[in-house]
């Protein structure tokens, strides 16, 4: 299932609509206000006639169309392409849900495609653009494109933010409560889902600072500052998984160090155990022994008399371990 939407505005209004066919696009390449189209639900021939129809080059057709791609930021004729994923949290799994975006730069228009119809991911833009006097409004594409990427380095860092409490809850559990239903699997999860947000921050990096040394004229000069900003803010996102990352390798030591440390305790337990048993298993091996004589074997008080004595033992060995800081 596909889902259309225009958004088309200049400084006095702005209009939104959701056609149900992609040829309602085609009349707003030519308008002189600003427009915006979000196709999302990637089919093929609604991908080729639009990009047929606004001078998209081939072979970023194909890479729309292409998933599972590397970020990348990519110019050709009086296009500027970026491609890049957006990352959300599912409810159902709990885990790090990846959908590819593409956004097509041109003279007066942005496009962008979307890989999932059913998750609105700029629906703040969109109100912002209805809003009067609204700084996007003022401004043409290139700004509308600097804030669809900076909504989603956004995205990036609440999604940091997320995996930050949760990691501070980890560290509690671990070391302050000492909770015994800290799970492991749950900090691998993490430990993944970090990476792979790491390594998509680092080529959208690249991105925007391909965007700051264009000399592309789609790009206006005044735009750069806020792609700078966007910079600063992938930097201190890229500062803080860094910073996840050492945590969760040193919980993880910590984790491992205290298993051992418990199976140790309870080695150590079940060596006193043996050694507190060691005079019982001893006397009665010897009473055990088919001699003829055996002294007080015949002795009626011979019972507790090897009872008493292996009580006292065991009760002498103790007051030694405690003495040498064995127990």
């Amino acid at each position: 299932m596909k889902d259309i939407t225009i958004v088309d505005y200049n400084e006095e209004g702005a209009h939104e609509y959701h056609p149900e066919s992609l040829e309602a696009c085609f009349p707003f390449r030519d308008n002189a206000n600003v427009t915006w189209i979000n196709l999302s639900g990637l089919g093929k021939e609604e991908v080729h006639n639009l990009c047929l129809h606004y001078h998209i080059h081939y072979l970023f057709e194909l890479d729309i169309l292409s998933r599972g791609q590397r970020p990348k930021m990519d110019e050709q004729d009086n296009i500027i392409f970026c491609l890049l994923n957006m990352f959300r949290i599912d409810e159902q799994t709990d885990r790090l849900d990846k959908e590819q975006i593409s956004i097509v730069l041109g003279p007066g228009f942005v496009i962008t495609f979307q890989e999932e119809p059913n998750f609105d991911a700029f629906k703040t833009i969109r109100e912002s653009i209805k809003t009067d006097q609204s700084r996007i409004r003022l401004k043409g594409a290139d700004f509308l494109c600097y804030s669809i990427l900076d909504a989603i380095v956004d995205d990036y860092s609440a999604i940091i933010d997320e995996y930050g409490d949760r990691i501070e809850n980890y560290e509690d559990d671990l070391i302050l409560k000492k909770s015994k239903d800290f799970s492991m699997s749950n900090m691998i999860n993490i430990r993944k889902d970090l990476a792979q947000l790491r390594r998509n921050i680092i080529p959208v990096r690249e991105i925007v600072g391909n965007l700051l040394k264009t000399n592309n004229t789609l790009i206006d000069n005044n735009t750069d500052r806020y792609f700078k900003d966007i910079y600063d803010h992938i930097l201190q996102a890229q500062d803080i998984m860094e910073s996840y990352h050492d945590t969760m390798v040193n919980l993880h030591d910590l984790y491992l160090n205290r298993s051992s440390l418990k199976m140790n305790e309870s080695m150590n337990v079940m060596a006193v155990v043996t050694c507190l048993l060691a005079p019982a298993t001893v006397f009665s091996g010897i009473f055990g022994m088919n001699f003829e004589h055996i002294p007080y074997l015949h002795n009626y008080y011979s019972f507790y008399v090897l009872i008493a004595s292996i009580l006292i033992i065991m009760l002498l060995m103790l007051i030694i371990f405690r003495i040498k800081r064995w127990i």
